[in-house]
Formats: structure tokens, C-alpha cells, sequence
């Protein structure tokens, strides 16, 4: 359940940063890591916490695909660096 919670939250971050992407006309790429490298670049977001969310976004795929074993050592670090995507909540509630 703690796998698909994350999975759920960070694909709901890739949503909302795809469809802020492609209202400003931003090229997202072929990754969805790109997002959000596009909205630090565009100063949607700050640089620094777009990389951090493009690491969400590469973990995301660990989570989708459940790649042969999910290290669960980095599930629970993951856990302890929650606080990017609830700062990418509090952006997109400004606007």
C-alpha cells in the first residue's frame, strides 16, 4: 500500500507539472523527468527542487514498473524526502 501511495503521489505531481508544461508551451521531452527540469528552467519552480522532483520522477518508474525488486531501503528514504512533493503541492496552490 506505502508503494502504491507513492506512486499515486508522485504521478499526481507528473500530471500537474505536464499540463503546467504544456500550457506555457514548454518541451517536456520524451521522459517525464523532463517536466519538471522544464518548469526550473522556466522559473516555475526552483532549479534545485525540479532536479529533486526529476529523481521523483525516475523513482515514479520504479514504482510503475515494479522493476524486478524494489529496493526497500529506497522506498523508506524516499519516504523521508516527502517533503519536495508537498512543496510542489504548496506551488501549485498559489496559483
Amino acid at each position: 500500500m506505502v508503494l502504491q501511495a507513492l506512486y499515486t503521489a508522485v504521478q499526481a505531481c507528473l500530471d500537474e507539472a505536464l499540463e503546467i508544461c504544456r500550457q506555457r508551451g514548454l518541451d517536456t521531452g520524451s521522459r517525464y523527468r523532463e517536466a519538471f527540469i522544464a518548469l526550473g528552467r522556466d522559473g516555475v519552480i526552483d532549479a534545485e527542487l525540479a532536479a529533486r522532483l526529476a529523481d521523483w520522477a525516475s523513482f515514479r518508474n520504479v514504482l510503475a514498473h515494479f522493476y524486478p525488486v524494489v529496493d526497500m531501503k529506497r522506498v523508506w528514504d524516499a519516504l523521508g524526502e516527502i517533503e519536495d512533493l508537498l512543496a510542489f503541492q504548496d506551488i501549485l496552490q498559489q496559483d
